[in-house]
């Protein structure tokens, strides 16, 4: 812990309140795991292709993906809500689904650019890491 930071749970939950970056980065994450994660369930609920242009591709993929990128993606809604109320959990939960999705990407035939994803872990590293000793 920095010295100049009060210890976790110091200060009152009213004043735990996501600023600047974090907020931004919270956000926009929120925003689009759930655009992506309602099209993708959508998709697999009812069939067809999530864009024309990808059509190809995501026929391609086996039939499990589109619902497992589904739930993922709303899943990480609730870590990035976990995060905005300063649970640490919320953190860690986003990192692991990375992960997982890393390997789900590459399972479906992504290759390399499967690790894009791990840009989204590292600017939530960038943007937590000045509160991480504030959160529970």
């Amino acid at each position: 812990m920095q010295p100049d930071m009060p210890p976790p749970g110091a200060l009152p939950e009213e004043d735990r309140k996501p600023v600047g970056c974090l907020r931004a980065f919270l956000a926009v994450t929120f925003v689009v795991n759930a655009v992506l994660g309602v099209t993708y369930l959508y998709y697999a609920i009812f069939g067809g292709t999530p864009a024309a242009e990808a059509g190809a591709a995501v026929q391609s993929f086996p039939a499990w993906f589109l619902p497992t990128i589904a739930v993922i993606s709303l899943a990480n809604c609730v870590f990035m809500v976990a995060i905005w109320l300063w649970r640490r959990w919320g953190a860690y939960g986003y990192g692991l689904l990375t992960l997982v999705t890393i390997g789900i990407n590459f399972l479906a035939g992504a290759g390399p650019t499967a690790f894009a994803g791990l840009l989204g872990v590292a600017l939530l590293i960038y943007v937590v890491r000045p509160v991480w000793d504030l959160m529970e």
